[in-house]
């Protein structure tokens, strides 16, 4: 390798480093910049909504493997388990308008799971339960794209 392909591999690897420090210095900001409205929970608050989100996300795994096989008992199932069954009740400590859109729409989602889990017992096709979780998933995403949890000590 001669010279000048020397330099100008090391001058690409060093413009690639730049290239890769402006990035991530521009995630940064991103973080420091969130402008999601903030849900301001106490700690157990904030641990057990992420525990639930975690297993929505289980539980929508579970359903979609459950339409693979067209196994409507097992979807019905599944989707009960995350339904207003399993609402449980908390006062908001600081009912801001954030945390009070952020409860409404988490009570929409589990009335969109009874409503899976009604038309799969109904032998509804897996187009309309396919359909329903496009629906749910749009409130989720829109949720995580508008709001974010905090707790009291870190609500700025």
């Amino acid at each position: 390798m001669n010279g000048m392909m020397k330099r100008l591999i090391v001058g690409m690897v060093f413009c690639g480093v730049l290239a890769g420090s402006a990035a991530l210095a521009q995630d940064d900001q991103a973080v420091l910049q969130d402008r999601r409205a903030p849900v301001v929970l106490r700690p157990f608050e904030k641990t057990r909504i992420l525990n639930d989100m975690r297993e929505y996300l289980k539980g929508l795994q579970d359903i979609l493997s459950a339409l693979t096989r067209e196994d409507m008992v097992a979807v019905e199932v599944r989707a009960r388990a995350l339904g207003t069954i399993n609402i449980y009740e908390t006062s908001l400590m600081f009912p801001t308008v954030s945390g009070v859109k952020f409860r409404e729409l988490s009570a929409l989602v589990h009335e969109e799971f009874d409503a899976i889990a009604d038309d799969a017992r109904k032998g509804k096709g897996s187009k309309v339960i396919l359909a329903q979780l496009a629906l749910t998933m749009k409130r989720c995403t829109s949720c995580h794209e508008s709001f974010r949890l905090t707790e009291m000590a870190h609500s700025r």
